[in-house]
């Protein structure tokens, strides 16, 4: 009798410590990520590496006002990154929230969380080929995620990243479409 209780408690044990297994897609809203393969957004001053700006648009934003700033698009080998940054510019105390609001709503397209900025489209204009943000294969976008419970407050700034296949090597600008501010055209691919 004891052997089997004791085997019980290890069967318990063990339940328990797969059902404490991390997995984006059983993740409330708030849940931090334990990993992934790409950067959750990151307050503050976008990092100087960058560079300037070359877009900037401002929208309401479910009441907010927010300033998009696109940074320049830079090509590595099979890859494209875009870097951008959303600033509060508004006079509300309320903090906007990031969650869902960039995120293209499609679990099956790129991030099967949903919580990310997977709604950010590059497009090749020459070619008219829209690119979805890429993944790892395992249904996590490369880009900004984990964004649930993630808030702007009055004045705050928060940089947000996301890769892509590179267009072909002759694209020289491309197009880049946000939720909210529309498209962004003639942006310099580098």
């Amino acid at each position: 009798m004891k052997r089997l209780q004791a085997l019980a408690t290890v069967v318990v044990v063990m339940l328990a410590l797969v059902g404490c297994s991390s997995n984006d897609a059983e993740k409330e809203p708030g849940d931090k990520p334990i990993s992934s393969a790409a950067p959750t957004a990151a307050s503050g001053t976008p990092d100087k590496s960058m560079g300037e700006p070359v877009a900037e648009r401002t929208a309401d934003v479910d009441g907010f006002k927010i300033t998009l700033k696109v940074y320049p698009v830079k090509r590595s080998g099979e890859l494209t990154n875009v870097n951008f940054s959303l600033t509060r510019t508004d006079e509300s105390e309320d903090r906007f929230p990031i969650g869902q609001n960039f995120s293209d709503g499609d679990g099956d397209s790129s991030d099967r969380g949903g919580w990310s900025v997977d709604g950010v489209k590059l497009v090749d204009p020459t070619s008219k080929q829209l690119y979805l943000a890429a993944s790892d294969g395992a249904g996590n976008c490369l880009c900004s995620r984990g964004l649930a419970g993630v808030f702007i407050g009055p004045a705050e700034t928060m940089t947000f990243s996301s890769t892509y296949a590179a267009p072909a090597k002759s694209v020289s600008s491309i197009d880049l479409i946000f939720p909210f501010f529309g498209t962004v055209t003639g942006v310099a691919l580098s």
